[in-house]
């Protein structure tokens, strides 16, 4: 679009025109959360202290900063990177102050022209607290350690709570260090799990 001043005054003296060229951009950018987050769109105590976030752009000049809202319930943490190519990468965002469960991330970017995207808001869970299983010996134990009799059926079988989804892994050694019963099998589901 040209824009073109002239300008003369009262006494008719005039100052001869002047013109520009201005760009007219109405069109909105868009942005985009790539998934994610982490490689198991799980974050856990090692990890939230340098997340990173990446996605791309549409519509928006190279150079452009890009900046991304972490947050959960609560409090919110933010991070920021420039444009290349219609992509985006923000590292090193440290989340450990955000308390555990889903977490929301938002990228927000502006065009040279000041038209502004948001992304489609994306989740991870924050999970930074280690779980926990004590083990109960099951059969005529009753003191925590296995006597002859609570091997009279063979193996012995472990029962313990732990939270849903926990990886476990049971060894049985004896007094020595050596392994009593190796390669458990675990069943069940949810957090009461049995090692046979």
């Amino acid at each position: 679009i040209t824009v073109t001043v002239d300008v003369s005054d009262v006494a008719g003296n005039h100052a001869g025109s002047n013109s520009v060229q201005v760009v007219l951009d109405q069109t909105f950018p868009t942005i985009v959360v790539s998934t994610p987050i982490s490689a198991d769109n799980l974050v856990n105590a090692v990890e939230d202290d340098g997340i990173s976030v990446s996605g791309s752009t549409n519509g928006v000049e190279d150079g452009q900063t890009v900046t991304v809202t972490i947050s959960d319930a609560v409090s919110s943490v933010t991070g920021s990177s420039v444009v290349n190519s219609n992509t985006y990468s923000v590292t090193g965002v440290d989340v450990s102050g955000l308390n555990e469960g889903a977490i929301s991330v938002v990228a927000a970017v502006s065009d040279l022209a000041g038209n502004t995207a948001s992304s489609a808001p994306v989740s991870f869970t924050l999970d930074q607290t280690a779980p926990t299983a004590t083990p109960i010996p099951s059969g005529a134990s009753d003191d925590g350690a296995f006597d002859d009799t609570d091997l009279s059926g063979g193996q012995p079988v472990v029962t313990f709570s732990t939270e849903v989804d926990a990886q476990v892994v049971v060894t049985l050694t004896g007094p020595n260090g050596a392994i009593v019963f190796g390669d458990p099998i675990a069943t069940g589901a949810n957090d009461d799990t049995t090692i046979i």
